[in-house]
């Protein structure tokens, strides 16, 4: 069932797409820059700058999953607002079609008859 809600939020909408662009920016970077900064320090014969690359690499990665990390906990938090709201909306629908039978059915008692039923009293079991 889909609903016509407005969507809400929308800056924090923005900021979780801000950090996911962010963060896919920042691993492409870090794709380019570290191999050639390695390539560059083995090259030289520097170990210490090869450890300063790899640590540079490792950091871009992490920054790199901390970021999408981030922005997929924003989308989550809002994808369960959005289906709060929506589970509030079906279940005051339901309430609302629930009171009309309710009133229907009480209707339809007070005549003395509810539907499904015979007037008069039982009568005994005949085998």
């Amino acid at each position: 069932m889909t609903l016509a809600i407005r969507r809400r939020y929308a800056l924090l909408r923005g900021l979780g797409k801000v950090l996911a662009g962010t963060a896919w920016a920042a691993l492409v970077v870090t794709l380019v820059v570290t191999p050639v900064g390695l390539a560059r320090a083995v090259l030289g014969g520097a170990s210490e700058e090869i450890w300063e690359w790899l640590r540079y690499g490792l950091s871009g990665t992490v920054f790199f999953l901390y970021g999408l990390f981030l922005a997929q906990a924003i989308e989550v938090v809002l994808a369960i607002e959005e289906n709060t709201r929506q589970a509030t909306f079906v279940l005051e629908k339901v309430a609302s079609l629930t009171q009309q039978v309710r009133d229907r059915l009480g209707e339809a008692g007070s005549h003395g008859t509810v539907p499904g039923e015979s007037s008069g009293p039982p009568g005994p079991n005949v085998a």
